[in-house]
């Protein structure tokens, strides 16, 4: 029996060695349990949209679940507050929701192909659109697009001209020139010209190409509202709107500009990340100065992260990606509070959003393998980075 013990402490002490290993290629990350955190009653609901949660302020949880052994169909939009247990059911909600500084949209209602929304400031009377597909497109034919952080519409020709290389900031912030001057008068009427002489022509063809290729590394410009335009360190080819896109962050009065693309990287490739660039968060501020926040995400994973969020703990990195030593339990929800990763939460971790305060985060975590056995499940969690003991 004493044997038996004996052996067995030595495979304990073999694997707690291995799992010590600090190799760049086979770094495995410690989990951090001193950080107070939740997890809301039922379960996760939306089955559209990209992003269905958000903090209200810095208390309250805005999000769209529903109860344990209830289907998708019955989903709720609802209000937790992770302090005390409280959840407040608004009504019913599919996804596809938007929330800022008061102001909510959200599906309510799927009937084949037709979607109706809510929209109007959270907790007064909301505005019922019966079907917003059908609104959404004779909006966008007059030129209205959606706003990427304020979920309101805005007239994109007031952009004009190259409006469609142009992205909105927060009004009175200005906008931001994406393309590297692709929409500028003279290059279109030079892109214009080039395709004019068909694709038989090999000079032509060789210069697109090549327009192409040298667009996007021109850098991305900054127009206030009033004064000249500011030329920023970021490559257009950075940007990339299939990449996490640019947020307000409240509490440090800058904007948070993940990138798309690694500097130099080829326009069709957007998962796997250049091995000898570190992943870049741009810190960007309506003066037109920008920080940047990198980490060595090659070193642990193939692809950059699905959503960050700079927080007063860290950068908080969402999902991000495959880990390279395949023995590796997959990473749901990671802490970058340098160059090293704490692992927050296990899981797949499908969205995220950040406290006004910095300091908390809400999140998706899926477990589970519909393929196997074990049921797939999908909670919602809060911690707060700022409460470590």
């Amino acid at each position: 029996m004493k044997l038996a013990h004996r052996i067995a402490g030595v495979l304990v002490a073999a694997l707690l060695l291995a799992a010590c290993d600090t190799k760049e290629s086979h770094y495995v990350p410690k989990s951090t349990e001193p950080y107070q955190r939740w997890e809301a009653p039922g379960q996760y609901g939306a089955t559209t949209g990209a992003r269905n949660i958000y903090w209200i302020d810095n208390e309250r949880v805005l999000y769209v679940g529903r109860e344990e052994e209830e289907p998708h169909e019955r989903a709720t939009l609802r209000i937790w507050t992770p302090a005390t247990g409280k959840v407040e059911i608004l009504g019913p909600a599919r996804g596809e929701l938007c929330y800022f500084r008061g102001y909510v949209q959200y599906v309510d209602s799927i009937k084949g192909v037709v979607y109706s929304m809510q929209e109007g400031e959270l907790g007064g009377v909301l505005e019922s659109v019966p079907d917003s597909s059908a609104r959404h497109k004779d909006l966008y034919a007059k030129g209205f697009r959606v706003h990427p952080i304020t979920c309101r519409y805005y007239q994109s020709k007031d952009l004009a001209p190259g409006e469609n290389c142009k992205k909105p900031l927060l009004p009175g912030h200005g906008y931001l020139d994406v393309k590297g001057g692709r929409c500028e008068e003279a290059v279109q009427e030079r892109i214009a010209t080039l395709r004019l002489r068909g694709p038989g022509d090999e000079a032509a063809r060789a210069e697109l190409n090549r327009m192409d290729v040298e667009l996007p590394r021109n850098p991305i410009r900054y127009f206030p509202e009033s004064g000249p335009p500011v030329v920023l360190p970021i490559e257009a080819n950075e940007f990339h709107s299939a990449g996490p896109i640019y947020e307000y962050l409240e509490w440090k009065g800058q904007y948070q500009f993940p990138q798309g693309r690694g500097k130099g990287q080829p326009t069709h490739i957007t998962s796997d990340w250049p091995k000898d660039q570190d992943y870049v968060v741009y810190l960007f501020s309506s003066t037109g100065a920008v920080e940047r926040v990198s980490i060595p995400v090659r070193e642990h994973f193939i692809a950059k992260p699905g959503r960050v969020a700079i927080t007063k703990g860290g950068l908080v990195a969402m999902s991000p990606g495959f880990a390279n030593d395949l023995k590796q339990r997959h990473w749901g929800l990671v802490l970058y509070p340098g160059r090293r990763p704490e692992v927050l939460d296990d899981g797949v971790t499908e969205e995220m959003a950040l406290s006004a305060n910095g300091c908390r985060i809400a999140y998706s975590r899926r477990t589970g393998d519909a393929t196997k056995a074990s049921p797939v499940v999908t909670r919602v969690r809060a911690l707060d980075l700022c409460s470590r003991s």
